[in-house]
């Protein structure tokens, strides 16, 4: 959980020094080891090394599978469709989110994140009609439960991003403009000012929302 939330606030090195330790025995088992696999290999991502954490994620996900412990094994499908993002195999990235959701049918909080997840792989691949009808499917899970199963900041700018692929400006800023407004607030909240300028310049997506508020004047 240390690990965790020094992730969520940008503070990456430390992250990765808290959530490698977790990893010493090998594969993490339980019911906290999905989490620990999202927030450590989004922390290598986040950090730059990309093809550890996909490494880490595809190993980790494969002794899963092996075992038949389907409710580890949809969690880890839905970061590795995340990572495989990351890498541009945008093809991958949905085939995998799509097998993800398959296996999250009683996890509502990770199906919500495969959702977005599958948005932004649509998106890339230039289907923003379809990408648009999973992102906001991911907003609707969020507003029914309250909560994201994983930094809503993502879900939140791949909704902005496929609203303005779909020809809507005007609701891509509308929602730009809140999603900037909470990211603010969030960060309001951070007493260390170095801390808090890593939590809006050091994850992407949050550098991304604040980037495009700046561009569009939303």
């Amino acid at each position: 959980m240390v690990g965790m939330n020094l992730w969520l606030l940008g503070a990456l090195d430390e992250a990765e020094r808290e959530l490698r330790g977790v990893l010493q025995g090998g594969v993490a088992y339980g019911p906290t080891a999905p989490i620990h696999l999202f927030c450590f290999a989004g922390t290598l991502a986040d950090r730059g090394a990309l093809e550890e954490a996909y490494e880490v994620a595809s190993r980790t996900t494969a002794v899963w599978q092996a075992r038949g412990l389907r409710e580890l094994e949809g969690p880890g499908r839905r970061v590795l469709a995340d990572l495989l993002c990351r890498r541009g195999e945008f093809a991958a990235a949905e085939r995998t989110a799509r097998t993800a959701l398959a296996l999250l049918t009683v996890q509502p909080l990770e199906h919500m994140a495969a959702t977005a997840t599958l948005a932004a792989a649509l998106l890339a691949q230039g289907r923003a009609a379809e990408a648009l009808v999973a992102a906001e499917e991911a907003m609707h899970q969020y507003e029914a439960l309250g909560a994201f199963g994983f930094r809503g900041a993502y879900a939140r700018l791949v909704h902005v991003e496929a609203l303005e692929a779909t020809g809507d400006h005007a609701g891509a800023c509308r929602a730009l403009s809140v999603a900037r407004d909470r990211l603010q607030s969030q960060a309001a909240k951070i007493g260390d000012l170095a801390l808090r300028r890593r939590f809006l310049e050091d994850l992407p997506e949050n550098a991304r929302t604040l980037a495009l508020a700046r561009q569009w004047g939303a």
